[in-house]
């Protein structure tokens, strides 16, 4: 249901979504919200009897899939595992047969791995989607064949965004999480998945207390689909310095896991002294080095981990401070802080407001993002920054390790007790004879 909720924040936005859910009355919802967003009437509307045919819906700009039979997986990865493999035929059909999957750069998957059914099934789906493409021979090739690539030329353009449970989660949906993302990283290794976003619902839930939001889900899928959204769409606008998609697509095809934030700050930040033209050096590294540390959806990556980044600048017009030699400035600190990088992309933007950003996309009018990106004066500037990393951040890989141990030992325990009882029940038996 998470993962929904996010896909239909992006199809209000403009990009395609296909849904899919064991859950029914997940759908349903869904599909309520869909035909709203879209501007259709609800095809559930006036049925009093609804059968799972019923939710198979094919939309304007959706598509939605009911798969498995029980209505739901209890929150059990054997479940969502199942319900893959008994749809599967349905499963492959409503991918492979779907052309705005197959037209599209990259597929982002988007999964909640606290629950049954999307960490059950998320790894299969990756491969499905994954396989499918490389059989098309739409593999992004921009990366050079080296003796691990020969059998899987290029890299793949499927990304996941993972949805990570809160800290009140019960041990049951953290060990999911923990399994689904194990599994998810031996896709990495067999070069099946590019980037990762790992997305700690905590640490959001978190930021919307800070902030006195009332809805932080709401709060959490809106921030997820801006930062996207918005460094998406400034590799679509002219300039000098600039990120073009051969760039981006070399960072999020990257096997990996993306860190990517948005920060805004006035440029006086950086400026010198007071009666001083120019910048500070100094200042500027001090900015360089904050947006480098920062992380809006998970706990700090290893620095040491990173491999590729993209650092972008937004302004207006004719900004009174952030020119190109401040950007320059900028720039060389920013990769100073994050030297491990062995690709390391930038560019300088500047606009007059959002709607113009947006032009030559293949996407409708951005509303609910615009309202975010506007510069407020000439004087501020927002910075995006997007870096892939080789691993997990030391804390999750900590977590992951300690739940599976924990796990393997419950099942040692309960197989141990087990062979008890039947050893009991073996010698009661003989006592009796």
């Amino acid at each position: 249901q998470g993962g929904g909720k996010i896909c239909q924040v992006a199809n209000k936005v403009g990009y395609y979504v296909s849904l899919f859910n064991t859950a029914f009355s997940d759908l349903g919802s869904a599909i309520e919200n869909l035909s709203e967003i879209n501007g259709i009437d609800n095809p559930l509307l006036n049925k009093s009897t609804l059968t799972r045919n019923d939710y198979l819906v094919n939309g304007p700009n959706y598509k939605v899939t009911p798969f498995g039979s029980l209505g739901g997986a209890k929150k059990d990865r054997y479940f969502g595992k199942e319900a893959v493999m008994s749809d599967l035929n349905l499963l492959q059909e409503r991918l492979v047969n779907d052309k705005q999957i197959y037209d599209a750069d990259f597929v982002w998957i988007v999964a909640s791995l606290g629950g049954g059914t999307a960490s059950g099934s998320v790894t299969n789906m990756v491969r499905m989607t994954s396989g499918f493409i490389r059989s098309e021979d739409k593999r992004f090739a921009y990366r050079p064949a080296t003796e691990v690539m020969d059998e899987l030329p290029g890299s793949p353009t499927v990304g996941v965004i993972a949805l990570w449970p809160e800290e009140s989660a019960s041990p049951k949906v953290k060990l999911n999480a923990a399994e689904a993302l194990q599994e998810l990283e031996q896709l990495h290794d067999e070069n099946l998945l590019g980037n990762i976003l790992l997305v700690d619902n905590q640490m959001l839930l978190d930021m919307a207390v800070e902030e006195g939001l009332d809805d932080w889900q709401s709060y959490c899928n809106s921030r997820i689909v801006q930062h996207l959204v918005e460094a998406s769409v400034l590799t679509n606008l002219n300039s000098e310095t600039s990120v073009d998609r051969a760039e981006l697509m070399e960072v999020i095809t990257q096997p990996g896991y993306l860190n990517i934030t948005k920060n805004k700050h006035n440029s006086l930040d950086i400026k010198r002294k007071e009666g001083q033209k120019g910048i500070d050096k100094e200042k500027c590294d001090k900015l360089a080095k904050s947006i480098v540390d920062k992380h809006h959806f998970t706990l700090p990556y290893s620095e040491e981990d990173a491999l590729r980044t993209i650092f972008m600048s937004l302004t207006k017009v004719n900004h009174q401070l952030l020119n190109i030699t401040a950007f320059g400035v900028l720039q060389s600190a920013v990769a100073k802080h994050q030297n491990t990088a062995i690709v390391q992309h930038s560019g300088m933007y500047t606009t007059k407001s959002m709607s113009k950003a947006s032009q030559g996309i293949s996407l409708n009018q951005l509303s609910t993002t615009q309202s975010n990106v506007k510069l407020t004066n000439d004087k501020s500037a927002i910075f995006y920054y997007l870096c892939v990393y080789k691993q997990l951040p030391p804390d999750y890989i900590k977590y992951i390790h300690q739940a599976i141990e924990k796990r393997d030992e419950n099942t040692l325990l309960r197989a141990k007790k087990e062979r008890t009882l039947s050893s009991l029940d073996v010698n009661s038996i003989d006592q009796g004879n």
